[in-house]
């Protein structure tokens, strides 16, 4: 037995509202929810001075820097704040002092006598460099799937932290102090209220169901039965002075249309296919 495509039922529900953000210390959930903050950054990449502190640190001191992607990253909870301090400042003071006793020997009186030392300095500053690189690349991805900020290719993001790191970490130390309620400099965004229509209760047009029914054996001249209704109604129908068992459902409406003279004979039985509409 073959049934036809129903409507499908209409969705009903009610939007995911996620949980207020909690400190670790037990106190009381910071002002508004980290969700208003989701889908889009805080702030553009070049916004470096709505907050004074974290530019002008940045800029003066370098590996301050090390120390917001920490901070911002423990906050969180995708990086302990000692961990994230050990990696990426570590980094960040060793590449430092390789570039500066490059310098330092580059500009000496003897920097002839210290050409293999500063070549092999410049391949350790390389690697120290890349690592950093990757590093801050793969955390800033990270950041964007908590927030849920759509991402982008590799080239952008990319791109953006090898020219221009300290504007890509003061925008994730930015969005997420903001976001858990430590700076305060901006109003929350606005959050749309989702509008539900009610769904109309439409009923389904009833299914298209073929198969042979076996026992009504159509005499040549006959008008054809209809019988519509119920189950009862259709199996009182005149077919072949029996009528048949439906597997309907006794509620459902069905029409029962079997031909004039249509019909093969298979084992001496006529076997008439009727329509179900």
């Amino acid at each position: 037995m073959g049934i036809g495509p129903a409507l499908a039922p209409a969705v009903i529900g009610h939007p995911v509202r996620m949980a207020p953000y909690s400190p670790r210390d037990g106190s009381p959930p910071y002002e508004g929810t980290p969700s208003r903050w989701h889908f889009q950054w805080s702030d553009g990449v070049f916004d470096c001075f709505t907050d004074f502190f974290s530019c002008i640190l940045g800029c003066i001191f370098y590996p301050s820097l090390a120390g917001f992607k920490a901070w911002a990253l423990d906050k969180i909870d995708i990086l302990p704040l000692k961990k994230g301090l050990l990696i990426f400042l570590g980094l960040a003071i060793t590449a430092l002092t390789f570039e500066l006793t490059i310098h330092i020997l580059a500009l000496g009186h003897n920097w002839h006598r210290h050409v293999t030392d500063v070549w092999i300095l410049q391949f350790f500053f390389a690697g120290v460099w890349v690592l950093f690189f990757f590093l801050n690349l793969k955390y800033r991805s990270r950041i964007r799937q908590h927030y849920m900020i759509e991402p982008t290719d590799a080239c952008d993001d990319g791109c953006l932290v090898f020219f221009c790191l300290g504007c890509a970490v003061c925008q994730e130390y930015r969005h997420v102090a903001r976001a858990t309620g430590v700076l305060k400099d901006m109003p929350f965004p606005q959050q749309p209220t989702p509008h539900f229509t009610a769904a109309a209760h439409t009923t389904a047009p009833p299914a298209v169901v073929t198969y042979e029914v076996e026992g009504a054996q159509p005499t040549k001249g006959t008008q054809p039965w209809v019988s519509t209704g119920g189950a009862a109604a259709a199996a009182a129908s005149p077919a072949g002075g029996g009528g048949f068992s439906s597997p309907f459902d006794p509620g459902m409406a069905i029409t029962v249309t079997a031909p004039q003279t249509t019909g093969e004979k298979e084992g001496g039985k006529y076997a008439a296919p009727p329509s179900y509409t």
